[in-house]
């Protein structure tokens, strides 16, 4: 875990809450409306034209569209098409968002948003969010994905039948398991690529089982991090990833044994689900940042550690997810923590969000204070405040 600052005269008051009208700071909102502004004044024309444009799935699916008016295109109107293209049922409109994700950074789309005049801004949303470099924010794209929406809860998703929704849910939860953004232990680990593998190439036969070229392919299954071939003395066998590539086999093995004679893709997508529904940070969305933490004793000659995260932000709080480690640093409940957010202008640091919770050392309760850094963290306060809200409004 984390080492967070402990403190018994840090009181941080909690900013009283209240829904933000967008999910971007104010100097995106004046980008948008300075390139809409410039595109009534010099391209009136342009505006009626037809916009060609593609909306990409996590199940590698990728809708082409020609939209009349595109331009002036709202997020819910392109929603609108996608939902009836894959024939999504009307529950779809709250499971789902539509986003804009890049390798840099990955931004939620409220209703009313207009997608195309972010793509125009792509370039200066990089420059306020995130640390790239020059060359790497000029050959930053985003594209137009449909991801689950972040303030869509669990339990509301535990009650969906729909194959095409759960479909969709599955490949996307797919996706952040092998890109090591959800963590769960290697047991788990194993069954939920046996359950991918099931639904990809179907059960285990008397006859038929993994093929050498699958169970050497365990990147399409495991996390990469977990795939890596460790250095070892040329000749000896990499015993770690035989472990893998055995209990992988075995997970198979005894899941298709499991399984009905009958059985349907959603007790599947849902089989694979429910392993992650228990975990803190599934459906969160995912923020790049740095954390300090006292590396030894020996910190006052080394320094403090700088420790790369992914911020996870769902409906019940926030998750500390070390980059390409397979646990978690650091869950805390919105109802156990407060936060304050700065941004000094005139400073040079990184904005930082301060997040102050209570844990328990040995029998004592004791406070601690975790600073985080990040470009992004306007929009983790901004989200943040807004998950503060809804709960809020449950309560009454």
């Amino acid at each position: 875990m984390a080492e967070a600052s402990e403190t018994n005269e840090a009181k941080l008051h909690q900013t009283n809450p209240k829904e933000p009208s967008e999910d971007v700071k104010e100097e995106t909102q004046l980008l948008v409306t300075e390139s809409m502004e410039t595109t009534r004044e010099g391209t009136t024309d342009l505006i009626s034209d037809v916009l060609e444009l593609c909306i990409y799935l996590r199940d590698q699916t990728v809708i082409p569209l020609k939209v009349n008016n595109g331009q002036q295109a709202q997020t819910e109107d392109l929603f609108r098409i996608v939902q009836e293209e894959q024939k999504l049922p009307p529950e779809a409109a709250n499971v789902f968002s539509l986003w804009l994700v890049s390798p840099s950074l990955e931004l939620r789309l409220k209703k009313n948003h207009r997608p195309y005049f972010l793509v125009q801004q792509w370039q200066e949303l990089c420059k306020l969010y995130t640390d790239q470099k020059a060359e790497n924010k000029l050959r930053d794209t985003p594209l137009l994905m449909l991801q689950r929406n972040v303030f869509y809860s669990k339990e509301e998703e535990m009650k969906l039948h729909d194959e095409t929704t759960l479909s969709l849910l599955y490949h996307e939860a797919q996706y952040n398991v092998l890109e090591g953004r959800y963590v769960v232990d290697k047991l788990d680990y194993d069954e939920l690529a046996a359950i991918q593998y099931i639904i990809e190439e179907g059960c285990f036969t008397g006859v038929r089982g993994i093929t050498h070229n699958q169970r050497h392919n365990l990147e399409r299954f495991y996390p990469e991090f977990m795939c890596k071939r460790r250095w070892q003395i040329p000749g000896l066998k990499n015993t770690s990833r035989n472990d893998i590539e055995a209990r992988f086999e075995e997970a198979v093995s005894r899941i298709s044994q499991a399984l009905p004679d009958q059985y349907s893709k959603v007790s599947l997508y849902k089989m694979y689900l429910q392993l992650l529904w228990n975990t803190p940070f599934y459906g969160s969305a995912f923020f790049s940042a740095v954390v300090d933490r006292p590396s030894t004793k020996l910190q006052m000659v080394f320094g403090v550690h700088s420790m790369h995260v992914w911020v996870c932000i769902n409906t019940e709080g926030v998750c500390i997810i070390e980059k390409d480690k397979d646990f978690v640093d650091l869950a805390v409940p919105f109802t156990e923590m407060s936060w304050h957010f700065h941004d000094d202008l005139e400073d040079e640091k990184l904005p930082s969000l301060f997040i102050q919770f209570l844990v328990k050392d040995g029998e004592e309760t004791v406070t601690k204070l975790l600073e985080i850094n990040s470009r992004q963290v306007g929009s983790f306060a901004v989200m943040v405040s807004q998950e503060r809200v809804e709960q809020d409004v449950m309560k009454v």
